[in-house]
């Protein structure tokens, strides 16, 4: 999948058919691949479903909630930690001499 199909999948999810919001849509699908692979250490491969849908479920979110008290629902956060589980970055093991 490429950005531009994970796009147009969460701007109908969320119900947008014109592009004027695309520019922060597209800053919020990059700010989540960032804070996956910079915070989560999880290598976003587009090609997994569950982590596109991972992506468009937290963008929806984000998006709706405003900047609203409150923290992220419990089913995306169960979703991201079954994700950092499974799809986290292999760790490198430099034994010491």
């Amino acid at each position: 999948m490429t950005k531009l199909e994970l796009l147009i999948l969460l701007k109908m999810r969320l119900g947008i058919s014109s592009t004027v919001k695309d520019p922060l849509l597209n800053h919020l699908i990059n700010a989540i691949e960032k804070m996956l692979d910079d915070e989560k250490g999880i290598l976003v491969d587009m090609a997994n479903p569950v982590i596109t849908e991972f992506m468009i479920n937290y963008a929806v979110w984000k998006y709706e909630s405003k900047g609203e008290q409150g923290g992220m629902p419990r089913h995306i956060q169960y979703a991201l930690h079954n994700i950092m589980i499974h799809n986290g970055k292999p760790r490198v093991v430099i034994p010491i001499v």
